[in-house]
């Protein structure tokens, strides 16, 4: 039967989507990692944000990276430098018995058999905004809440299809 350019894309979608499986996998590794990293840092938060986050990640899951931030303590800005704070990063999470933790660029990539974490730390910034770690430019601007914000209220004015 014949459908609607609309009906068409919706039904493409809808076998793109997460399931409730996998975010509840996601949840727990965030949880995981979070609490292995506390074992050695004091925090001040943690949060998931990039496309997991702001809910426009699309399946596969195994093909797609779920971001992690950490916000350090800011006594730790003077005791390591960038490529020190991934490279302890990526030590703290060797618990994990995956085929790969490696540093890459701004983070501390886990992969796992069915999705890859990327842990990037970093400190508040003053006037907003967080500093993160990068092995290339020592520390980046960034603010994933605003971003997330951004793209979320694009993609809900857009019903949902909006930043994919």
């Amino acid at each position: 039967m014949p459908k609607t350019i609309v009906a068409g894309f919706a039904e493409l979608q809808s076998g793109l989507n997460i399931t409730t499986l996998q975010s509840s996998t996601v949840a727990s590794r965030h949880t995981n990692v979070c609490d292995v990293i506390k074992t050695e840092f004091t925090t001040l938060e943690d949060f998931l944000t990039g496309s997991y986050h702001r809910n426009t990640m699309i399946l596969p899951l195994k093909d797609a990276d779920v971001d992690v931030m950490i916000v350090l303590n800011p006594s730790y800005h003077g005791k390591y430098g960038p490529t020190a704070l991934l490279d302890r990063g990526a030590v703290l999470l060797k618990p994990y018995t995956t085929p790969k933790i490696s540093r890459s660029g701004q983070a501390v990539t886990i992969t796992f058999s069915d999705f890859k974490v990327d842990v990037v730390v970093g400190y508040k910034r003053k006037g907003g905004g967080y500093l993160i770690v990068s092995s290339y430019d020592g520390y980046l601007s960034t603010n994933p809440k605003k971003h997330v914000e951004q793209s979320s209220a694009s993609n809900s004015a857009q019903n949902g299809t909006g930043t994919r």
